[in-house]
């Protein structure tokens, strides 16, 4: 059987304010129609860098752990020391870096300063890119297991 590729007709776009909606007809290959639908956040050239930044910020696998730290509560640095068992500067760096990118806020509590997430999307990112890679992992790990020694795959 050959496989059938139809671009069908071009894309359309529809914009609302900083939303675009496209969507654009295929066939498969049993000649049903399918239809994909992409949605696209267009952001003002002038906020790319700060996307950069946010990502770049999410890089290092330091600061990536101290936001997994920071999921359900708020943290001190000592909390955090002790919690991911770096060193203090370390730790005060790291959250100064994502204070920066405006990953975590800060709030004083008598003499302690605790910190947090400042964005609920930025805990969605992270779960869905450890879910990804988790599940990349395991099909990984099952794949180089291959069929269990003295088992066929034929059944008699």
């Amino acid at each position: 059987m050959t496989t059938r590729a139809s671009t069908g007709p071009p894309p359309r776009s529809f914009t609302t304010k900083r939303l675009t909606l496209e969507y654009r007809a295929l066939i498969d290959i049993a000649g049903m129609p399918y239809v994909f639908v992409y949605l696209h956040i267009m952001i003002p050239e002038y906020l790319v860098p700060s996307v950069a930044a946010r990502f770049k910020a999410l890089s290092d696998p330091s600061r990536l752990r101290l936001l997994c730290c920071h999921h359900k509560k708020e943290y001190s640095v000592s909390d955090l020391v002790e919690a991911t068992g770096r060193r203090q500067p370390s730790v005060s760096q790291s959250l100064a870096q994502l204070a920066t990118a405006g990953l975590v806020a800060s709030r004083r509590d008598g003499v302690r300063v605790l910190y947090r997430l400042s964005d609920p999307h930025v805990a969605r990112i992270c779960d869905v890119v450890c879910r990804s890679v988790i599940e990349t992992a395991r099909k990984q790990a099952k794949a180089l297991a291959g069929p269990l020694p003295g088992r066929s795959r034929q059944r008699a």
